[in-house]
């Protein structure tokens, strides 16, 4: 069973869903979850981390990493 049109049209409608979040919206979410994941003792205790550079709408994690 393909289930990659269903999985692509879920995907599709979740960059568009949070494209069409207004720019508050979205930075208040932003910085909620950098709080959120910098209380994290995994993220205290950690000596190496992995992140992205935001793209299209995603999440922004440039205050989190600013703060490691």
């Amino acid at each position: 069973m393909d289930h990659f049109p269903q999985k692509e049209a879920q995907r599709k409608a979740g960059i568009a869903a949070r494209r069409a979040l207004p720019d508050e919206v979205r930075s208040a979410a932003n910085a909620a979850l950098c709080r959120r994941i910098a209380a994290l003792d995994c993220f205290r205790n950690a000596r190496t981390l992995l992140a992205y550079a935001a793209f299209g709408g995603e999440v922004d994690l440039s205050t989190l990493l600013a703060e490691a």
